[in-house]
């Protein structure tokens, strides 16, 4: 069952993104506004209908006003090699990213990405579908980093 607060409900404010943010109208803005995100089974989530965790991504990025199609995730369960991990690091580069959102702490990749980029640790989706204080945490987190000066 996905726990439904309403940002007024967890004590936050709507907010609004930086116009490098806002949704883009071309490819190449997208490849400009890219936002990163790691994550166990991400793979098995994105865009699909039928997933909790999926409808809960949706709804944070549409409450800071962000575009799905400017969203990059990485499957951290995928990331096992050197060679896997080298190219997903040089693939985020290439987008221009500084700052990467991670749902995983543990993995491989996430230790060498904190090596040269800002990693910003959310709660799990899972967690944040039966705890409205994960919730909150990942809501004020992607708010302090995306409001307040969140680099790409």
């Amino acid at each position: 069952m996905i726990n439904n607060h309403s940002l007024a409900q967890l004590g936050l404010q709507p907010m609004q993104l930086n116009a490098r943010f806002r949704k883009s109208e071309t490819d190449e803005q997208r490849n400009e506004n890219a936002l990163v995100f790691i994550g166990a089974e991400l793979s098995v989530i994105w865009e699909n209908e039928g997933q909790a965790e999926w409808q809960l991504l949706q709804n944070i990025l549409k409450s800071f006003k962000l575009d799905v199609e400017n969203v990059v995730c990485f499957d951290s369960n995928l990331l096992q090699t050197d060679e896997t991990i080298q190219l997903t690091i040089e693939e985020i580069i290439e987008l221009g990213c500084e700052q990467v959102f991670s749902f995983d702490e543990d993995s491989d990749v996430i230790a060498e990405l904190q090596e040269g980029l800002q990693v910003a640790f959310l709660p799990d989706l899972s967690e944040q579908l039966v705890s409205w204080q994960a919730k909150k945490v990942c809501f004020e987190i992607m708010r302090d980093l995306c409001i307040n000066g969140c680099t790409n």
